[in-house]
């Protein structure tokens, strides 16, 4: 029994620890995706539609 609940607690640490990396993983990534967005949208629309 006290193996089972020992068990339970690793698997729900871990969980909670991946949880959390993914969420610190998805907090550093959008910054960066809405830079390279801005980046590349800048680019195309200054190669595709140049401004007169």
């Amino acid at each position: 029994m006290l193996w089972l609940v020992n068990h339970a607690l690793m698997v729900f640490w871990f969980v909670t620890k991946l949880s959390e990396a993914v969420i610190v993983i998805i907090l550093l990534f959008v910054p960066l995706e809405i830079f390279l967005l801005v980046f590349l949208s800048d680019i195309f629309f200054r190669t595709i539609l140049p401004k007169g």
